[in-house]
Order: C-alpha cells, then structure tokens, then sequence
C-alpha cells in the first residue's frame, strides 16, 4: 500500500513537473513570440517613424512670366529742317519816272509815293515832305560841318531796309537841307544766307530801278560790261562795279559816282549807289 501511494506521488510530481515545463515552455515561446511581436513592431515603428519624420519638399507650383522685351532700334538720325522754298521770281515793276537801264548815271534816283529823288539833288527835308518814313537821330542837327553827314533808314518791303546818307554839299549846315549822297542795300549778309525775298519793293517804300532779284548775267544783258569785276573777299562773291564822273565835282579824275552790284553764289547780294567817291 505505501508502494502504490509513494509511486502515485512520483507520478503526481512528475505530472506536475511536466505541466511546469509545459508552462515554461509555454511562457518562454510566449515571451519570445512577445519579443518578436515586439521587435516587429519596433521596426515597423521605425519605418513608420521614418516615413513619417522624412521631410518632403511639397511640389511648390512655379508660374514663370516670360516677359518679351520688344526693343526698338532707333538709328541716330540727324534731322535737318527744310531750307524755306524760294520764292518765285515775279515780274519786276518798275516805279514811273525810275529809268529801265540798271546803271543810268544821268537818272540815277529814288522813288517813293510816286516822287523821283536824284542823287545831287534831293534834300532830306524833299523826302520828309514827300511822306518817307526816315529812321534817324541826326535829322534835327542844325549845325553840321562841311565834312560832316547825316545817315538815316527807309524800308524797301516788309523785311529789308537801306542806308541813306545825306552831305551837306551846298551853305547850310542844317541836316535837313543835305543832299542825297549814298544808298545802300544789304540783301544777303554771307553766301550761306538764302533768299527769301520777291524781285519787287514794298507799296509805299523806297523803290530803285533794280529789281531785288537779279543774276549777274541779267545785269550785263541789261547794262553792259562793268568797267571792273572781280572776287570779293568772302569765297563765293563777285563785284561788278560801274563808275561816272563825281555829281559834286565832274572835273575831279580822282573823284567818281559809283554803281555797284555784290553776288553771292550767284544771287544779288548788295546794291550800292554813290554820287560821290574818292577814287583809289
């Protein structure tokens, strides 16, 4: 009886032995199968750690703008303003009583309103009673010397004045009794001026007998050779001058009366008449 107890006790024991080692099998395979599940999901938290802590640039949406610069070449030009047109040369009228020769010495005048002024004759105060506008200072002098004269202006047209001198040649020494010495017109200043002006002078103004367009070979055509004829000073100008004996002093061989003409470039530049001039 002790032998069938003590051996079913061995057997217990043994029994519960095994069931031991089943559990701590069981437990060990557990905590394995715990440390794998774990190791699993630490990688896993890993990877999901990394994907999720691995920075991604979002796609940033760029519009880029092509701006098309049109650039416009400009070339340097230099732009010359038209030169004025010329104007057209109109008929010449003559004023009554002025002759149709350019240089006539025995009528050489002036005309103005319809009244002739003879050079050698006509007085200052003949042109003021005659209703010409003189520009002058010098008019009311009453005491000149015999060497002395008195210079004035008048217009020829809108644009264009001459110079007038007048000399006391006779016992007065009063500026209004001096006789018509000198006229002068100045058309063109230098060979580069252009001309801007008609043939004919202004309505009540000062005329002459030459036209105020006039080329060098109409004034020979219509007066003859000039007794000299030469270049002047300034390139591009031509003198042609006429002479006659002195209206103040005919018997004088180194005293004359001068007509001249200046051409610039071929265009008539001055017109000069002198009833009296030291000869050189």
């Amino acid at each position: 009886m002790k032998i069938k107890m003590l051996t079913a006790a061995i057997a217990a024991m043994l029994c519960l032995t095994a069931c031991g080692d089943a559990d701590t099998k069981t437990s060990t395979e557990s905590k394995a199968d715990t440390t794998t599940t774990a190791a699993t999901e630490e990688v896993t938290t890993v990877a999901t750690s990394e994907e999720v802590t691995t920075e991604t640039t979002p796609a940033v949406e760029t519009t880029v703008t092509t701006t098309t610069e049109a650039t416009t070449t400009t070339s340097a030009t230099t732009t010359t303003a038209p030169a004025p047109a010329e104007p057209e040369k109109e008929e010449f009228k003559l004023a009554e009583g002025l002759s149709e020769k350019y240089v006539d010495f025995d009528n050489m005048a002036l005309e103005c309103n319809g009244h002739i002024f003879k050079f050698g004759e006509a007085t200052v105060q003949d042109l003021l009673d005659a209703g010409v506008e003189l520009f002058s200072d010098e008019l009311d002098n009453d005491d000149l010397a015999y060497y002395d004269d008195v210079e004035a202006q008048v217009k020829v047209n809108d644009t264009i004045r001459a110079d007038l001198t007048f000399a006391p040649w006779g016992d007065s020494s009063n500026a209004r009794d001096c006789v018509l010495w000198r006229f002068k017109i100045n058309l063109i200043n230098s060979p580069y001026d252009k001309v801007t002006w008609g043939t004919n002078y202004g309505e009540g103004m000062v005329h002459t007998n030459i036209p105020l367009r006039l080329k060098k070979d109409e004034l020979i055509a219509n007066s003859g050779e000039p007794v000299d004829m030469h270049s002047g000073s300034i390139g591009g100008s031509l003198i042609c001058k006429y002479t006659a004996p002195s209206f103040k002093t005919p018997d004088r061989d180194d005293l004359r009366a001068e007509i001249e003409f200046t051409f610039y470039n071929g265009d008539l530049a001055t017109i000069f008449f002198s009833a009296h001039e030291t000869q050189y």
